[in-house]
């Protein structure tokens, strides 16, 4: 995610700020989808962690 910031910070440097009404909303769903995505790995990773765990017994 850092990169599309780093992206941002470029473009809005050569061109202005004029795009921000489009590329803030833009980025805000992309991170929004990525952090979504997290969520379910994270939730994943640690259902089959205490899986694991309960099987052991």
């Amino acid at each position: 995610m850092r990169i599309v910031f780093v992206f941002i910070n470029i473009v809005s440097i050569f061109m202005g700020t004029d795009h921000f009404a489009v590329t803030v909303p833009f980025v805000c769903l992309i991170c929004f989808i990525g952090l979504i995505i997290k969520v379910f790995h994270t939730g994943t990773n640690l259902w089959r962690i205490d899986m694991e765990e309960k099987h052991k017994d």
